[in-house]
């Protein structure tokens, strides 16, 4: 094995360990929160950058397609390292099946 196979198994591994595990964490069908990238890296000390609650519609290779509360399906896709779960009250979700 050649120095730079080895160098990539090193970081595969090292990768693949510290990877977030977002297909467990979100289902269909659950409430999240979406980072607003648009914001900037200091928008202002006390703004607040996640936007939501929103459903979880759909998923699709760690994308995540979301809905509003009032039951409109938004038209771009998410990536799930965007999303972080919702703990609060919601009302009844609109996109069960």
């Amino acid at each position: 094995m050649s120095a730079i196979e080895h160098k990539q198994r090193q970081t595969k591994a090292f990768v693949n360990r510290h990877r977030r595990q977002t297909e467990t964490q979100f289902g269909i069908g659950k409430p999240v929160l979406v980072f607003l990238i648009k914001m900037g890296v200091m928008p202002g000390k006390l703004r607040y950058r996640w936007i939501g609650p929103v459903w979880i519609v759909n998923s699709k290779n760690g994308t995540y397609q979301l809905g509003t509360l009032s039951g409109e399906i938004l038209p771009k896709w998410v990536n799930g390292f965007r999303l972080k779960p919702y703990h609060g009250e919601m009302p009844e979700n609109p996109f069960k099946a």
